[in-house]
């Protein structure tokens, strides 16, 4: 196979495989089923476990009321909770339960895995080629995204 067609079949693969994989993995282990997004949005609360849910909307680049329809459904989950800041009553935080943390840290160390898999046996040399190649793809996409393809 030409590396072309490698590659293509692996961009057209990669991200449902892996969506998949740890979907299961998360449904399993916790006993609730998490989507993909939900992932993202537990992803963007973030190590410390709480985060303004505008901070996060943006983060994700969806709006504020999607945003509060998905929580809803991690309400109910008992992966979140979300509370009024005690500095801004207009502010609405979320906070991971443990259950929630317990997702996160599953979730950074199936990345964890991914990446070391992706760089196992690689050269240093060989590593700054990949991100080279990685930084490419990704600025090409936040163009696209943006409508501005070069």
């Amino acid at each position: 196979m030409l590396p072309f067609d490698e590659l293509r079949e692996f961009i057209t693969a990669f991200a449902g495989r892996v969506a998949r994989i740890e979907e299961n993995a998360l449904s399993t282990g916790l006993e609730v089923h998490i989507t993909p997004p939900e992932i993202r949005i537990i992803d963007k609360i973030g190590p410390d476990g709480s985060a303004k849910m505008g901070n996060v909307a943006h983060a994700l680049g969806i709006t504020l009321a999607t945003l509060t329809v998905a929580c809803d459904k991690l309400e109910k989950k008992e992966l979140i909770e979300r509370r009024r800041d005690p500095q801004d009553k207009r502010t609405v935080c979320i906070t991971l339960t443990p259950r929630g943390l317990i997702a996160y840290r599953y979730h950074e160390a199936f990345h964890q895995e991914l990446i070391g898999m992706m760089i196992k046996g690689l050269s240093s040399d060989e590593q700054r080629i990949l991100m080279s190649g990685i930084r490419n793809l990704s600025h090409y996409l936040a163009l696209s995204e943006e409508g501005q393809k070069e």
